[in-house]
């Protein structure tokens, strides 16, 4: 019988770059945020600089492992980058070309002088083990994903992990080299698999709340367009019965009418916003921001800037999103709406300086029970008991999810009584 040896070689290799190729273009797609993106890039990188070190090479050290050191070192470093979110990563390109050129004249010292391969690849080893560790950390945290997804990829990095801790080992037990092969693998096959997995059940969730909220806005729009209407019908009736006060009664029903054009473009603004998912990380200060709000919130109830204390880092920089302009003004619209008669804004980093959290008090007497819970919910939108509760809360809560940003809302306590609403975001 011939030897069908050659068929199952080729087969397999069919069924990985298959594999892979599908991963790949998943990866790449599916990373609609920008620490998605990194990790996504960087594990591919990573991927392909392992399966030269672990597959194509040798047992000793030789010229083509540099492909393996540069990939590994620059796909876990962008998978690094992406869990710190350390802003825009053209400032980090003197770190991938320093390390690389250290790693290049560790490696060709080994050649030249015939050192053993593992102790080339340990420090680099350590390295990518500390990047999985942190980023199976931040896994934890993600919110509105789903917990088989972030467990699968929790397990999948902390394999590459232990796989590096145990790799040095290997130079007195040589018999755990192909252990550390297996746990390599498996690794990255189940951290790529579930890092794909997560992404698209991200991008689903956004489109579930997107369209949520979408449906918020559209019957917000037809319910006061409606009262716009009513309103300016019965001022210019009223013109009808007192000639006297003609001019007063259609001065009221322009002004309606007026309003009802800058509502309409507000609504139109807010859809525009909510449907186009951004793809600028231009990086803007958090202070300007928050500013922005107040002024806003001023404006609209006469306040004082005495009423709204704000003590902000001036280095502290987010996102500049329109949505997270909404998110803010909503929360300090709902404040004022229901009587705080202040307001206290303070920033401080969060997670070892990767992130900002901004913790928003006001003196409004607190929420009810069952709204707290519904912002405490990141996946409320979707849930089909939602509470009755009004436009400012609604998009409170969704824009909060579709911005990945963690929102968290208790009780302000002082002197054991309830005296307002605390809401605390976390930007990652």
């Amino acid at each position: 019988m011939q030897s069908i040896d050659g068929v199952f070689d080729i087969i397999l290799v069919f069924t990985f770059i298959t594999f892979y190729g599908t991963i790949a273009w998943g990866l790449i797609k599916y990373s609609k945020r920008q620490s998605f993106r990194l990790w996504a890039i960087g594990l591919l990188i990573y991927s392909v600089g392992a399966l030269q070190g672990g597959f194509l090479s040798e047992t000793v050290l030789a010229p083509q492992d540099l492909i393996a050191v540069i990939g590994m070192f620059i796909g876990s470093t962008l998978i690094l980058d992406g869990t710190r979110l350390s802003g825009n990563t053209k400032i980090r390109y003197h770190t991938y070309g320093i390390g690389s050129i250290l790693l290049t004249c560790y490696l060709i010292l080994g050649l030249i002088f015939q050192i053993q391969f593992q102790y080339i690849f340990i420090p680099l080893g350590f390295h990518i083990a500390s990047v999985c560790i942190l980023a199976s950390k931040s896994v934890i945290g993600l919110e509105n994903i789903g917990d088989s997804s972030k467990w699968w990829l929790f397990s999948g990095l902390v394999s590459i992990a232990v796989s590096w801790l145990i790799f040095p080992l290997t130079i007195l037990f040589p018999e755990l080299y192909l252990w550390f092969i297996l746990m390599q693998s498996m690794g990255v096959i189940v951290t790529a698999s579930s890092m794909l997995t997560l992404f698209t059940r991200t991008v689903t969730n956004n489109l579930e709340t997107q369209y949520n909220v979408s449906q918020i806005l559209s019957g917000l729009i037809q319910h006061d367009i409606r009262n716009y209407i009513q309103t300016a019908h019965h001022a210019l009736e009223l013109t009808e019965i007192n000639d006297v006060m003609e001019s007063h009664w259609i001065s009221i029903a322009t002004k309606v009418l007026a309003d009802a054009g800058h509502f309409v473009d507000e609504m139109r603004d807010i859809s525009v916003s909510l449907n186009q998912e951004s793809n600028t990380y231009e990086k803007i200060p958090l202070s300007s921001v928050v500013n922005k709000a107040k002024d806003r919130v001023i404006m609209e109830y006469h306040l004082t800037t005495e009423q709204i204390q704000i003590q902000l880092p001036v280095d502290m920089m987010v996102e500049n999103s329109r949505l997270i302009d909404e998110l803010l003004w909503n929360i300090f619209d709902n404040a004022f709406k229901h009587g705080s008669p202040a307001l206290s804004i303070q920033g401080k980093s969060s997670d070892n300086n990767r992130g900002i959290e901004l913790e928003i008090t006001d003196r409004g007497n607190g929420l009810p029970e069952h709204i707290k819970n519904f912002l405490n919910s990141p996946d409320a939108l979707s849930k089909p008991d939602q509470p009755l509760a009004g436009l400012g809360v609604i998009l409170i809560r969704g824009i909060a999810s579709l911005r990945g940003i963690h929102l968290v809302v208790s009780e302000n306590v002082e002197n054991i009584d309830v005296t307002g609403t605390r809401y605390s975001l976390k930007f990652h």
